[in-house]
């Protein structure tokens, strides 16, 4: 049987997600193809997460690159080339990462008749929905949101994959049917390293001392990093002397500049490490900390700082809403506040600050980690291409279900 896994783009964790079902699909014997653009196969991700599995898989180059002007040159750039990638390799089974936008589309250009071989069976996952958690929309978000749900329905996937409980549930309540066709899947978070704070901090060279608040990863606007800087700045002359902020990862230009900014003062207690990280360097900056801290002003869908800091089992000060807004109140793993005001987050720092040595992760936290590890996500995703081979259910597949029973959240199996 061949397979195609299609990602034209590798930002974010596009290719970390083929990565990781590279070696189960190979344990199953199918034959793979990665379709992809040529900056993507020559990409510094591509080198750090898919070159070491380059046995594993043949590459198939898709013909344009995608224009990202806009979201709908976005979506109908993927979707065409997809199709392409779908008639020049000819597989089985097809897999498509990070379809949002991109179903939609194809919901409403099915409409007029169908988009590629009836034999082919495609999953896409999804990670976008603000309609999950929306009280008091506009008249235009609700045009929008039915619209968007409406073309969903209409795709013409086989199975259709969410990483949110909350937006699954509201995306299937008012139609029944296309729940049958629906399913939550893992968002995976690596194992966690097992090493103190003083070990992690050692190993990145930022001194032992004190009590570290701060995040990892891209430093910019939308994670809200401006808002951290300047509560911090706020929260100085109350927080204890050995406080410290640290921001590790590429920072933008407009976040350098907020550094620069800050009163000398400030600046003392930050400790700012501008580059792109390792893996390793990923790995160590969460246990490092003694707060976790993302103030993303407008993320809905999962977070992967989020989930590592909830796997080391360190507090974390959050945004209020989305999924931040329900999975970190639920897991009882910190605390969360508007983020749009400055001294909400200055008050929930110095309380997390306060705290941080008695905080323990909850048995809640535990059981989520079990779905979201990464052999439940190869087992989970993998399951329908295992029902088409003729194999029984993956041994390491967890049922969401029975994890959600430990918490107030929507059930997602079927």
């Amino acid at each position: 049987m061949k397979v195609l896994v299609y990602e034209p783009f590798p930002d974010g964790h596009r290719y970390e997600y083929i990565a990781n079902i590279l070696p189960a699909l190979a344990e199953l014997g199918v034959n793979v193809v990665v379709a992809s653009t040529a900056a993507g196969f020559q990409s510094e991700e591509f080198d750090l997460h898919l070159r070491p599995h380059a046995a594993l898989f043949t590459q198939h180059v898709c013909t344009d690159q995608v224009s990202i002007a806009s979201n709908h040159k976005l979506a109908a750039g993927s979707l065409r080339e997809f199709l392409r990638a779908l008639d020049a390799t000819g597989p089985d089974h097809a897999y498509f990462p990070m379809a949002d936008g991109v179903t939609q589309l194809a919901g409403l250009k099915s409409l007029v008749g169908r988009l590629y071989n009836r034999n082919i069976q495609v999953e896409a996952l999804h990670f976008r929905g603000g309609y999950g958690y929306r009280s008091d929309e506009s008249l235009r978000e609700r045009i929008n949101d039915k619209a968007y749900r409406f073309f969903t329905y209409r795709s013409p996937w086989t199975r259709y994959w969410h990483v949110d409980p909350w937006q699954l549930e509201a995306l299937c309540a008012d139609a029944p049917a296309f729940r049958e066709r629906t399913l939550l899947l893992p968002d995976p978070v690596a194992p966690t390293l097992h090493i103190d704070r003083l070990a992690a901090r050692r190993e990145l060279g930022i001194g032992e001392a004190g009590t570290l608040i701060g995040c990892a990863g891209p430093m910019t606007r939308r994670k809200g990093t401006h808002l951290l800087i300047d509560a911090f700045a706020a929260a100085l002359n109350e927080a204890p002397a050995t406080t410290r902020l640290l921001l590790i990862g590429s920072f933008t230009p407009e976040i350098q500049q907020r550094v620069r900014e800050q009163d000398e003062a400030v600046r003392a207690r930050m400790i700012v490490i501008d580059r792109r990280l390792s893996d390793r360097e990923m790995e160590l900056a969460v246990p490092a900390m003694d707060v976790v801290c993302t103030p993303y002003p407008r993320s809905v869908g999962s977070s992967g700082i989020v989930l590592r800091a909830i796997a080391a089992g360190r507090p974390l000060v959050a945004a209020d809403t989305y999924w931040m807004g329900r999975i970190v109140p639920a897991l009882r793993a910190g605390r969360t506040c508007d983020v749009g005001n400055v001294d909400a987050i200055r008050a929930m720092l110095l309380a997390s600050i306060g705290d941080a040595a008695g905080f323990r992760q909850s048995e809640a936290a535990r059981q989520y980690l079990s779905f979201q590890s990464i052999p439940n996500f190869r087992a989970t995703w993998l399951s329908l291409l295992r029902q088409r081979l003729g194999l029984t259910e993956h041994p390491d597949r967890v049922s969401w279900d029975a994890v959600a029973s430990v918490f107030d959240a929507p059930r997602g199996d079927r």
